[in-house]
């Protein structure tokens, strides 16, 4: 069968007017079994360079402050996938009577990175406007 080991953790906590969060996710997949009638090279079900590892964490820290009227939070997300993969990966590796071979296909580690940093701002009751929110990040 298709079996992925998956797990993660999360902590936080809060102390006064400071909150804070870390988590961290896994996924590692293994290499998928084709549903009926795909046979690799091999004679097997499993589908050659499909397994993916997959990573993600978030720290995430706040503030609250002046009678709980403002609200700062950072944060910082990033998500990462790494696995052996193919040229192109919607087609299945074949060396029997193809033209999408192991050599054109040339299998390689590939890993594909998302980052994004966070810093958000809530006020209320600023006098001269009765709620702000704003957020600055980079992606």
């Amino acid at each position: 069968g298709n079996n992925d080991e998956s797990y993660g953790e999360s902590v936080f906590g809060k102390e006064g007017n400071i909150d804070g969060l870390v988590s961290y996710n896994r996924n590692d997949e293994k290499d998928y079994e084709a549903g009926k009638g795909f046979r690799n090279d091999n004679g097997g079900k499993p589908v050659p360079y499909s397994a993916l590892d997959k990573r993600s964490y978030l720290p995430k820290i706040g503030t609250t402050f002046g009678d709980d009227d403002h609200r700062i939070v950072l944060s910082h997300m990033k998500d990462q996938h790494r696995g052996i993969r193919t040229v192109r990966e919607e087609f299945a590796v074949s060396e029997k009577n193809s033209r999408i071979t192991i050599k054109r296909q040339a299998p390689s580690c590939r890993e594909t990175t998302q980052s994004n940093t966070s810093l958000a701002y809530t006020g209320k009751d600023l006098g001269f406007v009765e709620k702000l929110d704003a957020n600055a990040y980079v992606l």
